[in-house]
Formats: structure tokens, sequence, C-alpha cells
């Protein structure tokens, strides 16, 4: 088990309330490159860290298999914001 704190960013998800790296978690689950899909086994995989993300809470805890996919993945992303919180959450993201 790898646990994640859901830590609060600096980006505005609107008007009153901040991303969390709940948020981080469910942006890099649902990300496809363009032209792309997905093959179902990779859906169920990644329907596991959305199932992480909407449970938030102070800790994200992911079975180990879970948190290796989630570093794959976010070490794949590209973000359309330039923001140190996407670093740090990258870095700690690797860091589990």
């Amino acid at each position: 088990m790898k646990t994640l704190k859901n830590a609060v960013t600096s980006l505005k998800k609107n008007d009153t309330e901040f991303v969390r790296y709940s948020d981080l978690v469910a942006a890099v689950a649902n990300f496809m490159p363009p032209q792309s899909g997905l093959v179902s086994s990779e859906i169920s995989k990644r329907l596991r860290l959305l199932d992480v993300a909407d449970k938030g809470g102070e800790e994200l805890s992911f079975e180990d298999s879970d948190a290796e996919n989630l570093k794959e993945l976010t070490a794949k992303m590209t973000w359309a914001v330039i923001s140190r919180d996407i670093v740090d959450f990258s870095d700690a993201v690797a860091a589990m």
C-alpha cells in the first residue's frame, strides 16, 4: 500500500475551491494522448485510480500496482498550465 498526501494546491478549481492532489490524480487517469484510445484492461486500471481520487480524504491510499500505474501515467502526462504545484505533485507521485 502506498499513500499520497491529498494536498491543496494554489490552482483554482472554481471561485471558491482549490485543486487538490485527488483532482490531479483524476486528471492523470482521464488523460489520453490525441489520436488514441484505451483497451478495457487499461480502463480498469484507470478506474481504480479514479476510485481512490473520488474517496478523497487527507491521504490517498493506492495498492502497489495502482501506485506504479499512477507513476507511469504521471510521467507521461502533458499539462496545459505551468505551475510549481504540478511539479510538486509529480515529484510526490514519483516518490511514492
